[in-house]
């Protein structure tokens, strides 16, 4: 269709797959999605490994999903962006574009240290390895107390394993707000989860790591849950640090055509669901042809802590058993939006 606008978008996770799904169903559209995995995962769902036999339901098949839309799919990795001549290199060619989303997501942040030897938390790979660790372990060390270290050392707990988190600055939730950081360790502290708090881990080897202090702790488990970067392909072409390529609140960036979304975009919470509920807007500006709208900015933020769940909002943070329900609830929610998006064309 030589009248119809190329999009291409770099990246298969939440805002990727989601806003090619949405931008789909515009006609006026030739959406081609990059992606170098052939899944989709549904990350928040990781932490239930621990607890379900039934973990392929956290996993989406992109091939699949796409099959009945409009939307080319090629798995393939993705090189370079050359933004003056609007071209995409990948493995297998180079691609043009009109509009072009970046949403190649973020990577594990080891902070400089060598964290190879050592389980992560972030992929389907990851989750794996660690389900089949935990079941022989009896305790455990994470090191990183954000809200990815926090909701896995509940569900650890649960599991019935002795946790420990370390981290460097003085609170667990650090990054969120002091109120949250205080509630956070008093709910760890009541569920005998301990937490280490202003010492930065120097050196990681097999089976301990060494502390700022020069005390050396020893574990039969160590996690790394010290946090994410933006994609470092997004970081390596753009110039850009860590946290990403800047957007606006319509999910443009200062280069023409092209837009981010998700973790690769220095902008908001960099949660799944939150660059879900971004995709359906930037969708709607792909069109040339369309008033531009704005993206729905998620101002809270929800944590499952095993059996309960927390919300984070402003200076307000709410701990209650109905936020674990929500968590859990969000799971089919998305499912479902998934499944309609890429079935209704």
């Amino acid at each position: 269709m030589s009248s119809s606008t190329r999009v291409l978008v770099l990246g298969g996770g939440f805002g990727g797959l989601n806003t090619a799904l949405y931008a789909s169903r515009d006609k006026t559209l030739d959406v081609t999605l990059i992606s170098k995995n052939k899944h989709h995962v549904y990350t928040p769902g990781l932490k239930y490994f621990l607890r379900t036999p039934r973990i392929d339901k956290y996993r989406f098949d992109i091939p699949k999903l796409v099959k009945n839309t409009d939307i080319e799919f090629i798995n393939d990795i993705v090189l370079d962006v050359d933004y003056n001549k609007k071209t995409v290199s990948i493995e297998s060619g180079e691609l043009g574009y009109d509009k072009l989303v970046l949403a190649l997501g973020g990577e594990v942040n080891s902070y400089g240290l060598d964290i190879t030897d050592i389980d992560k938390f972030y992929s389907w790979r990851d989750a794996l390895n660690l389900k089949e660790k935990a079941e022989k372990a009896s305790e455990c060390t994470l090191i990183g107390g954000g809200y990815v270290g926090v909701e896995l050392a509940c569900e650890l707990s649960l599991a019935g394993l002795d946790v420990t988190i370390v981290d460097s600055n003085d609170l667990p939730m650090s990054g969120v707000s002091k109120t949250t950081g205080q509630k956070t360790l008093k709910y760890l502290n009541k569920n005998k989860i301990s937490f280490y708090g202003g010492n930065r881990v120097k050196k990681i080897e097999d089976g301990s790591f060494l502390l700022e202090d020069r005390r050396e702790i020893h574990s039969e488990l160590i996690v790394w849950a010290g946090g994410m970067q933006a994609s470092r392909t997004v970081q390596r072409i753009f110039g850009v640090d860590e946290k990403g390529v800047h957007a606006d609140r319509y999910l443009k960036t200062k280069y023409s055509d092209i837009y981010a979304i998700g973790d690769c975009m220095n902008r908001s919470f960099n949660t799944g669901f939150n660059a879900y509920s971004q995709s359906k807007a930037l969708a709607n500006n792909l069109n040339p042809n369309k008033k531009d709208i704005p993206m729905d900015e998620i101002s809270s933020l929800m944590v499952q802590l095993g059996k309960k769940g927390m919300m984070i909002k402003g200076d307000r943070t709410l701990v209650s058993r109905i936020f674990n329900w929500y968590k859990q609830l969000e799971y089919y929610y998305y499912r479902v939006g998934v499944k309609w998006n890429s079935s209704f064309q």
